[in-house]
């Protein structure tokens, strides 16, 4: 019998996955060629263009490229960044001042802020001069020191700073890609490896976020014993305090974080022990950058707009509310007159403006533990990657390159929402250089929040279809 019925035409070929990744490609090319006066660049060019691989294949397609050409980009991908100078951000000149510096006494770079340090420590090729606020010592933790005095020493070995603070960046970042292709697959390497976000900050900025961000991945999918666990997370701890949170990607039972915990501050405070012996004041910095520096914020910006109409009133008023601090003890006192006190603070004890910033910190690192509760029905990875992500957006200070923390997580666990909020970070360079009214922080806001409601929401849904906790540590 024959079938009469119309054959339909055979629908078009879809696009191949580079054709499609180009596209995406093109655009970034384009805007940063004609908006992005630091980024015009042939290298900086090429290495946006590849990051449009990730654009196209990674989130558009959802399918990964070959592997074949996916290590080769990889590859060419990171020759390039390590040729090239580190762009759109001035940390390096830091970096090296403070590693220098360390060869001078490990107290040093704490002890003495940049502008004060006469001559420069040698070898001064210029860099100390260009330091990024030069009035304010080391905040970098100690660890962090010893990376840098030890990188950038064979650096200046090899009569360029910079290579060896490459070669850190770039040791870190392959031992990333490692972990996810094996552990994960190719996918989760690309995910990574193209990542706009860590091409511009991790083998091309050099940002010792990266250090950081291996540690804690080590920590949470690598490591299998909680001491190994705990370790990693001290070392961490040792780039960021943030770290911590890591701990998060731990099982939350007794033991376990017992043993976890026990390590995490052996690990902290052995590899702070060389500069405890010098006498180093390793507070100092990190106290002024936590009080004075706020860049993108979001939900502390929002804080801040509630409570700052009530101390404009009292500051116009005269009045003013200080605490004094010091190992002696806190006194809290307002225009001259004491309110309360806890033990006896020394006549050279810090003083603190207790304003709406101090009283934001306070309110957004409360919201964030009440936050933190939110996350417990997650599975260790997700639950660290968010905790890594999110405590961010509640911090008054939100650099393209603290995205470096969360990101391989991010690639691991394949949240599509994460990457997309990441890879919007760069954004923040157009207004920081050029001055755009462009509400970036928000946009990472948003995208976060819809992705983590989605999230949630979907485990909180397994958990009532099973009559189970949505996960079991």
């Amino acid at each position: 019998m024959c079938d009469n019925r119309a054959v339909a035409p055979p629908a078009p070929p879809a696009p191949p996955r580079f054709a499609r990744s180009a596209a995406g490609a093109s655009a970034i090319v384009v805007a940063c060629g004609l908006f992005f006066a630091p980024l015009r660049t042939e290298v900086t060019a090429l290495l946006l263009c590849l990051a449009g691989l990730w654009i196209g294949a990674a989130v558009l397609g959802r399918h990964p490229l070959p592997p074949g050409a996916l290590l080769v980009l990889l590859v060419v991908t990171r020759v390039f960044a390590f040729a090239a100078p580190p762009v759109l951000s001035d940390d390096h000149f830091r970096y090296v001042h403070e590693a220098r510096a360390t060869r001078l006494g490990l107290h040093v770079p704490y002890a003495v802020a940049p502008q004060d340090l006469v001559p420069p420590p040698p070898p001064d090729d210029g860099s100390s001069a260009r330091v990024n606020h030069p009035d304010i010592p080391a905040a970098y933790p100690p660890f962090s020191q010893l990376a840098l005095w030890a990188f950038i020493g064979l650096g200046d070995w090899l009569g360029h700073a910079l290579s060896g603070l490459k070669l850190l960046a770039l040791l870190c970042d392959g031992l990333l890609l490692v972990w996810l292709w094996t552990r994960r697959g190719p996918a989760a390497a690309q995910r990574y490896g193209l990542h706009p976000l860590v091409l511009l900050e991790a083998p091309l900025g050099a940002h010792l976020d990266v250090v950081g961000a291996v540690l804690v991945t080590g920590a949470v999918l690598v490591a299998g014993r909680p001491v190994v666990r705990g370790l990693l997370t001290g070392l961490a701890i040792g780039v960021k305090p943030i770290a911590a949170l890591a701990l998060l990607g731990q099982r939350l039972a007794p033991r376990p974080l017992l043993l976890a915990g026990g390590a995490m501050v052996c690990a902290a405070v052995g590899s702070a022990v060389p500069h405890l012996a010098a006498a180093a004041p390793l507070g100092g910095g990190l106290l002024e950058y936590g009080t004075r520096w706020e860049a993108h914020p979001t939900v502390y910006r929002a804080v801040n707009a509630v409570v700052h109409p009530p101390f404009a009133a009292r500051h116009k008023n005269g009045v003013y509310t200080h605490l004094h601090v010091d190992g002696g003890g806190v006194l809290l006192e307002q225009s001259a007159q004491p309110l309360a006190a806890w033990g006896t603070p020394g006549p050279a004890a810090r003083r603190v403006l207790v304003d709406d910033r101090l009283i934001a910190r306070g309110l957004c690192a409360g919201l964030f533990l009440w936050w933190l509760v939110w996350l417990l029905p997650f599975p260790p990875l997700e639950r660290a990657m968010w905790a890594l992500w999110a405590v961010f957006l509640f911090l008054p200070t939100f650099h393209p390159w603290y995205g470096l923390w969360a990101l391989p997580l991010a690639a691991a666990a394949g949240a599509r929402g994460v990457l997309g909020a990441a890879a919007l970070l760069p954004a923040f360079y157009l207004v920081d250089h050029h001055g755009w009214p462009v509400p970036v922080e928000w946009a990472v806001l948003a995208v976060s929040a819809v992705a983590f409601g989605r999230a949630w929401t979907g485990y909180r849904a397994g958990a009532t279809r099973t009559g189970r906790p949505a996960h079991t540590d």
